[in-house]
């Protein structure tokens, strides 16, 4: 259930040691680039 929130989860833990968190994902609409898409902001 969620899937597609597991990568933010994980993400939201580092969010407060890295100024930028960089997800290298497949080119495809998987599970992985979902997962990096619900999780990335955009800069301001």
């Amino acid at each position: 259930m969620s899937r597609e929130l597991t990568l933010k989860s994980l993400v939201e833990k580092l969010r407060d040691f890295y100024d930028f968190i960089i997800i290298e994902c497949m080119p495809s609409l998987g599970m992985m680039t979902i997962n990096a898409c619900s999780v990335s902001h955009p800069l301001v």
